[in-house]
């Protein structure tokens, strides 16, 4: 049976982000579009392996990563992930339905160490496969609660210059991670309406990606989790 490939889109950086892969920037032209008539919501970006989940017609479940669906003989970390979903198998069908859920599988330490997560899974995007439209913030967190942990937000507001929101990116991308020492940095999502219009991210300038000797190498739990990852 062919299955639709849905992939997680790659995410431009924002000015002065440090970067450590070979996705674009964002020009003052487009930020300055975006800040004119956009809602702007901005999360604590996650330092783990984008992965996905949705069912068919049938109910089985198929599984993301970002270069499409994770086969079989893959990565430790996709076998967890195959566990993960499976364990919850009858709350996802139920709250996903017809869209695909995107998030960060955090089991695996790469260049930071959580050492009080929610769960393993954060979920961060859905997208509906009818539309091919990715849901508003608000929404997702709406039809993910008590089910998957979302990550965490740290701002949403209204700024009408680059320079309003690049100072607020600083600011916020100072604050330590919600689950351990240090952040990776922040993403930022333009909302207008009930429609995401464009993303981006920002990692601070220390961050270095992948994992390096003397940390863990896995992550780790809260000592207290709720349904859904959500913290007692």
């Amino acid at each position: 049976m062919n299955v639709k490939q849905y992939k997680f889109p790659r995410t431009p950086h924002l000015p002065g982000s440090n970067v450590v892969d070979t996705d674009r920037s964002l020009t003052s032209g487009e930020i300055a579009a975006l800040c004119r008539d956009c809602e702007i919501v901005v999360q604590e970006k996650l330092d783990g392996t984008c992965t996905g989940v949705f069912f068919e017609e049938d109910e089985s479940a198929v599984l993301l990563k970002r270069g499409g669906v994770i086969g079989h003989r893959e990565k430790d970390q996709y076998n967890v992930f195959r566990s993960w979903v499976h364990e919850r198998t009858a709350s996802l069908r139920s709250a996903l339905g017809n869209r695909v859920l995107f998030g960060e599988f955090l089991w695996q330490t790469h260049g930071l160490f959580y050492k009080r997560l929610p769960d393993f899974f954060i979920g961060y995007d859905l997208l509906d496969r009818t539309s091919e439209a990715f849901l508003v913030t608000g929404v997702v967190r709406q039809e993910l609660k008590g089910i998957v942990g979302v990550v965490p937000e740290l701002w949403r507001g209204v700024v009408r210059t680059p320079p309003q929101l690049f100072r607020k990116i600083e600011e916020l991308a100072a604050l330590p991670s919600a689950f351990g020492d240090r952040a990776e940095g922040v993403y930022v999502r333009f909302e207008r309406g009930n429609r995401l219009v464009a993303r981006a991210k920002y990692r601070n300038p220390t961050f270095q990606a992948g994992w390096s000797d003397g940390l863990p190498k896995r992550n780790s739990l809260a000592p207290q989790r709720g349904v859904g990852g959500q913290t007692l």
